[in-house]
């Protein structure tokens, strides 16, 4: 994400503002914490034009083990 971020000319704290948390918590999903909400990674990654990324985690047609 933080080169996304970097690419669009934003700043941790620009970040931090537009997805409505702390530059801590902004800071935390950068570094890959995976205690950070879920809805605010969400948010992320709608900002960046990232929200599709989870198209493929998400799609049951994706998993492979629950395939026939």
């Amino acid at each position: 994400m933080s080169l996304a971020r970097r690419k669009r000319g934003l700043t941790q704290m620009d970040m931090a503002e537009k997805a409505c948390t702390s530059i801590a918590t902004y800071q935390r999903i950068e570094k890959g914490d995976g205690t950070v909400a879920f809805a605010t990674v969400c948010r992320v990654l709608m900002i960046l034009d990232r929200l599709e990324s989870f198209d493929s985690v998400l799609s049951p047609l994706e998993d492979r083990v629950a395939q026939p």
